[in-house]
């Protein structure tokens, strides 16, 4: 009884986690500092005047890359969220129209309407799962971008200027 209690209750603190983590790691699902934490640290510094002396002569500069970098975020999350958005209704409008179509001890008629409700389900779904894959790519490789450059920048007001 006790290691079915155990069993029981382990297979769902293991659920648990599962799902939690598996949330946190779909796009769009963190929040710009939690995407870019270093970045958003040296920006908070930047806006509370607190900069290295390397960069504090280019505070400025250190805060226009800070909104080239946090500015298009929201929009790259709601694209991500809308893509997988439609891709869940998408899949649970065609999951209804195959379980209305096809029922329980069917006549020759009602088997032809369910392989084609199938059929179309399993076109439409596919297509639904492409756009979806698309925006997630796309999400991705914004962020990495993003990051990359504004990086690039930093690094190069770091630099001595040739005067």
């Amino acid at each position: 009884m006790r290691t079915r209690l155990f069993g029981a209750a382990g297979t769902a603190i293991i659920a648990t986690l599962v799902f939690v983590g598996s949330a946190a790691a779909m796009p769009g699902a963190k929040t710009v500092t939690q995407t870019y934490p270093v970045a958003t640290a040296l920006c908070a510094k930047a806006s509370a005047g607190t900069l290295g002396k390397k960069l504090e002569p280019k505070q400025g500069d250190v805060l226009m890359a800070c909104a080239a970098l946090e500015d298009p975020f929201p929009t790259l999350v709601t694209t991500v969220t809308t893509a997988e958005t439609q891709y869940t209704n998408t899949i649970a409008a065609q999951h209804g129209l195959v379980m209305a179509a096809c029922v329980t001890n069917p006549t020759v008629a009602e088997r032809k309407a369910c392989r084609a409700a199938r059929s179309q389900r399993k076109l439409i779904d596919g297509s639904a799962r492409l756009a979806r894959s698309a925006a997630v790519q796309s999400y991705y490789t914004s962020v990495k971008s993003d990051r990359s450059t504004f990086w690039t920048t930093i690094n190069s007001l770091r630099m001595p200027s040739a005067s």
